[in-house]
């Protein structure tokens, strides 16, 4: 309900066909404002995501990108300094069969979590975690797969169950918090500048494990770097002071009406 700051779940409609859910939203956010001891750090915030796109929130640091990423992820009401207000309405994604409730969520920050159990049991602990209850072999093929999705198989499958992941180089301990968000089924990956850190080499190879997996899942990725999120995104919200201030889309190509957003387009800012 508007100024609530619920989040709930957003209907489906029966005789959707698969074309028909691509259009929908996955998620859809009205007037979300956040505030820190009164302030506003958020501001009436208004945007859809669909299913299986990659959604750039592009802006200088300090934006609000990442807190807004935070209160898509439900994590910012703990905050006793925070008042969120608006909604935040989720849809499964393939329509009326996913009613049960919201989407899950994967995330991926910037600096990676530290990892004190075996890189095995990292992604099995996730995949559990979400619900997957599957047997040993099953389970394997599981981990397989979200580490391939991640490039990061052939590196470790000799080591999966000796020692934890913690002394892997720093790319690859990123491809490993995109392996373990995957581990979790989430239908939506949420990315708060996930090459910060990197240097340009490495930072391409984490941009390449996300261009292997559009299509398959909701991306949301927060950056500061123009061309990452040229090269990335299918749509772009700009963000300014905790507002939206522009949007662009491939589909339709050309430039951002606003100034700002021209701007951080061509690295002026």
């Amino acid at each position: 309900m508007e100024g609530s700051g619920n989040v709930v779940a957003w209907p489906g409609r029966a005789g959707r066909n698969g074309a028909e859910a691509r259009r929908k939203p996955l998620i859809e956010v009205r007037g979300l404002t956040v505030r820190k001891d009164g302030a506003a750090a958020l501001t009436d915030m208004t945007f859809v995501v669909y299913p299986s796109e990659t959604l750039v929130l592009a802006g200088p640091r300090g934006s609000g990108k990442a807190c807004l990423l935070r209160a898509l992820n439900r994590t910012l009401q703990a905050h006793r300094s925070l008042s969120v207000d608006g909604d935040i309405r989720f849809m499964g994604p393939q329509g009326p069969e996913d009613l049960a409730g919201e989407p899950r969520m994967g995330w991926v920050g910037p600096a990676p979590e530290p990892i004190t159990v075996s890189i095995y049991e990292t992604l099995a602990y996730a995949a559990r975690r979400s619900g997957l209850s599957v047997g040993r072999d099953k389970m394997a093929m599981h981990v397989e797969s979200c580490l391939r999705q991640a490039g990061l198989w052939d590196g470790v499958r000799g080591r999966l169950h000796s020692g934890a992941g913690s002394d892997l180089a720093p790319v690859d301990r990123q491809r490993l918090e995109i392996a373990r968000a995957l581990a979790g089924r989430p239908a939506v990956l949420l990315l708060n500048d996930p090459t910060r850190g990197l240097d340009t080499e490495d930072a391409a190879r984490i941009e390449a494990v996300l261009e292997g997996l559009k299509g398959a899942y909701a991306l949301i990725l927060a950056t500061s770097l123009p061309q990452q999120a040229e090269r990335l995104a299918n749509r772009m919200i700009f963000l300014e002071g905790g507002r939206i201030v522009d949007t662009w889309d491939r589909v339709h190509g050309g430039l951002p009406a606003s100034p700002f957003a021209r701007a951080f387009l061509a690295a002026d800012l």
